[in-house]
């Protein structure tokens, strides 16, 4: 039985050190292209650092699939000149997918969090806003941002209604007051 164990145990690390992100040779190009295209557009405040990028370039080629891509006209070559997602014409299940994805890859909560206390929010009432933000308004958020739509989740009635209902509940009168002027 040990040996057994063993074996397992050896044939996962061959693996892993072998490349077994489970990605083939078009998979990896079109993956690093996606990333490379990410880290050229980084900026300070950007929620995507190298682990988040290659997080979400390795789960679009794995979930989306080289094929797909192709067809959408998302190959190595395209992304690499330029072509980004909100460029091609995107289905609504391939931007849930990608909306997933950024989810899943980036803490928001986090990064929220530590926008909200550069621009003077007490620790507390940040933490209170980044917990009050739940996955579907996140969604929302990057969704709308792959979807070439801006940024904007308070577009939609409820989302606003939650969003401004969290802000009243979570910041002092002083913190709103900064925050508005």
């Amino acid at each position: 039985m040990r040996r057994l164990v063993v074996l397992g145990l050896t044939v996962v690390v061959v693996a892993t050190a072998c490349g077994g992100d489970g990605l083939g040779a078009d998979d990896r190009a079109i993956s690093d292209a996606i990333f490379d295209q990410m880290m050229s557009e980084t900026t300070p405040d950007d929620p995507f650092g190298e682990t988040e990028a290659r997080c979400f370039s390795d789960g679009v080629v794995r979930d989306i699939g080289v094929a797909e891509l192709t067809a959408l006209g998302l190959t190595a070559e395209a992304i690499s000149a330029g072509t980004e997602p909100a460029d091609v014409d995107l289905s609504t299940e391939q931007i849930d997918t990608m909306t997933d994805l950024m989810v899943e890859c980036v803490d928001f909560r986090t990064v929220f969090v530590e926008e909200f206390t550069s621009e003077g929010v007490s620790a507390e009432s940040a933490n209170c806003l980044a917990d009050g933000f739940d996955d579907d308004f996140l969604k929302a958020l990057a969704r709308a941002e792959l979807a070439g739509e801006g940024a904007d989740p308070t577009q939609d009635p409820a989302q606003a209604e939650k969003f401004f209902n969290l802000i009243t509940d979570c910041l002092s009168f002083e913190e709103l007051s900064d925050l508005g002027g």
